[in-house]
Order: structure tokens, then C-alpha cells, then sequence
């Protein structure tokens, strides 16, 4: 049974920038989606752009592309991101250029149109309406403020892109999740009405969007005893054509891949379990059940999907002040002894650049 081997090798904007290239070179994946949007980054990148127009993208995955492109063309490993941020065009010719430089011959595909900004009084003269979800305040009333209006579109345009031949592309705010399934639908040849299929690839991006947190990075369960914190593993989502999911790590990496960990990675930023909303399915999670098949393998059944929406989300930013807080929390039990073992894994992962640093203690 064919079987597709997917990554997350970012979890955010600032992740380890060598996260993704150990994947590509210690592992044997078919996809590495690297995922470096939020909501504010967003706005950061808008302001950079702002004050130099060829920039607004995240120049981290350039740093880490240069350093796996061997890897991708000997195994033939496809790259997905939403690297390109606010300013796609610019993070695409940077990606041919080291390309180009680097002796390589990779297809490169991009998805435009998320960025509204500029269409948002057009569309409120055709009477469509743009609403706060939560709230329902109407849009209108912070449009003088606005920074940034970007829509997250579904894997559509992604598919596309790989039913053209693309080897890497180059994404601004489509869902996190997208990056996943879409590889999914093209490979496995889904329809875009098998909900129950699109919404294990919901599951998978779920479970690998952010980083290591699905690893060990974001353990409370027994984050005492995570090994090699320093040198974490990244996720990887193993998907056959029948849609069955089982989620382990990079090799050759420290890190875990536990029930527990699963399941709190599951719960992340859920806030209705049976109502996952997204632009090309609605999942339900509430009747997943996971099981530890063997070491760092996690079995995950029981996903389920319903129709997308009629809607879209619109992520807006716009300016309320200024705001400028910098700090490392640690949250009871054992603040001291977490903020003390993440002090350990820094001077860890600082050595292993042969950096030296002098601690103060106060």
C-alpha cells in the first residue's frame, strides 16, 4: 500500500534553522513543510516590507534551503512553506537564485491572492460582509488602521502547483494544515469530498505544524526525562492511501513520540474538538484514539470530516498602540527546575556551534 512520509520542519518564524536540514539529510521523507506564520508575523513582515520593499518574508528558510538542497535533489524530496510571507515574489526569486547558484535544477511554484489589503473597500461596496468572529464588530471601523488583510485559503492552489511538477513551493497565509494535506489529495488522488480523508490530512498538519512540540518541546507529562532535549527531533506524519496516520520522529535525533505527547499536541489551540474548522474541511477530533505501536510510532484512528464552510477566514492587523515585552516564563510546577534545564539545553545547543557564553547570575 502506497505510503507518504510528510514533516513539519518549522514550527515558527525563529525555529531551529537547521530543524528541517537534519530531516532532510537523516531522513527518508517525501515532503518538508516548514510553517513560519502567525498572526503577528504577519504584521512584523508587513512593517519590514514597509521600510524595505524587497523584504516581508522569512529569511530563515533561505538559510535553511542553501543547506538541504542536496539532500532534496538526492531523494527527491519536495518542499512546502509559507515562507514568502507578505512579499511571495520576492522570497521565490531569492529561491532561484540559490537555485540557479547552487547547480540545481528544481521547479519552483507560488501561490498569490491572499493579501486583500488593497480589495477590502471593493468588496465591501459588493455588499460582502466582514465581520469579528467573536465580537461582530464590523470591519469598517479599523480599516483607517489597517496594516495587513490576509484571507487563509485551503490546498487548492498547493495541489495545483504539484500537478504542475513543482519540486518547492512558495506559500503566503494559506492554512498551516494546507501544507499537509494537500500533498495528500494530489498523491493519493482524494476527492475534495472524501471529508473523512481530508481531515486526516488535517490531522497530520495539526499534529506537525508546530515543530517539536508533537516531540518533546512541549511536554508537560514527563518533560523531565525528554532525551536530548538539545538535539530534538522534528515530526513526521506517515499516511497511507486508505488513511491511516502514524506519527514518529526525525532519526537518528533525541526527542520522543508518546501518547501523551501526541495527545497535547492534539489539543493544541483546539478550541471545539468535534468542530475544527478549516477552508477545505471541518474535522472532528473528538473521537481519535491514539496508541504506541513501537518506539516514537503513535497509531492515530478515529479522525472524522465534515463539508467546509461557505467562508473564510480573514486575519486582519492594524495598529492599537504600541506594546514592547521581552521574557522567558515558566509556568508552576517546577518553574525553576524547567527555566534550569532549558538554561542547560541552551548551553548545549550553543556548544555544538562552538559558541562560548558567560553567564551572569544574579
Amino acid at each position: 500500500m502506497k505510503k507518504i512520509r510528510i514533516g513539519g520542519g518549522q514550527g515558527f518564524w525563529g525555529d531551529l534553522i537547521d530543524a528541517p536540514v537534519v530531516m532532510a539529510k537523516e531522513d527518508q521523507v517525501d515532503y518538508i513543510c516548514c510553517d513560519y506564520l502567525a498572526e503577528l508575523t504577519l504584521s512584523i513582515m508587513r512593517r519590514q516590507q514597509e521600510r524595505k520593499p524587497e523584504a516581508g518574508y522569512a529569511r530563515d528558510f533561505i538559510t535553511s534551503l542553501k543547506q538541504m538542497l542536496p539532500y532534496l535533489v538526492e531523494k527527491k524530496t519536495k518542499v512546502i512553506t509559507n515562507a514568502g510571507g507578505m512579499n511571495v515574489k520576492s522570497c521565490v526569486a531569492k529561491v532561484k537564485e540559490i537555485i540557479r547558484e547552487s547547480g540545481y535544477h528544481l521547479k519552483v511554484g507560488y501561490v498569490l491572492g491572499d493579501d486583500v489589503r488593497e480589495l477590502i473597500p471593493q468588496l465591501r461596496k459588493l455588499g460582502i460582509t466582514m465581520k469579528h468572529m467573536d465580537t461582530g464588530e464590523d470591519i469598517d471601523t479599523i480599516l483607517p488602521r489597517m496594516v495587513n488583510a490576509n484571507v487563509y485559503y485551503g490546498i487548492e492552489p498547493i495541489v495545483k502547483c504539484l500537478q504542475d511538477g513543482a519540486d518547492i513551493i512558495i506559500l503566503g497565509r494559506s492554512t498551516d494544515t494546507a501544507m499537509f494535506e494537500a500533498p495528500l489529495v494530489y498523491e493519493f488522488g482524494w476527492s475534495m469530498t472524501d471529508w473523512d480523508a481530508k481531515a486526516t490530512g488535517i490531522l497530520a498538519g495539526h499534529l506537525c505544524e508546530c515543530g517539536a512540540q508533537a516531540t518533546g518541546g512541549n511536554y508537560d507529562y514527563d518533560w523531565k526525562h525528554v532525551p536530548s532535549m538539545e538535539n530534538l527531533g522534528y515530526p513526521i506524519a506517515e499516511v497511507s492511501e486508505k488513511g491511516s496516520l502514524i506519527l514518529t520522529k526525525t532519526k537518528n535525533t533525541g526527542g520522543l513520540v508518546t501518547p501523551q505527547s501526541t495527545k497535547e499536541q492534539l489539543m493544541y489551540e483546539i478550541h471545539d474538538p468535534s468542530q475544527y474548522i478549516t477552508p477545505d474541511v471541518v474535522a472532528d477530533f473528538s473521537q481519535i484514539t491514539v496508541e504506541q505501536i513501537e518506539k516514537d510510532h503513535v497509531l492515530l484512528k478515529g479522525v472524522k470530516g465534515k463539508p467546509a464552510p461557505d467562508t473564510l477566514k480573514l486575519c486582519v492587523g492594524y495598529l492599537e498602540g504600541y506594546r514592547n515585552i521581552a521574557y522567558l516564563p515558566y509556568s508552576w510546577p517546577d518553574a525553576l527546575e524547567k527555566a534550569k534545564m532549558a538554561a542547560d539545553i541552551l548551553d548545549k545547543r550553543l556548544a555544538m556551534k562552538d559558541t562560548k557564553i558567560t553567564r551572569k547570575k544574579h
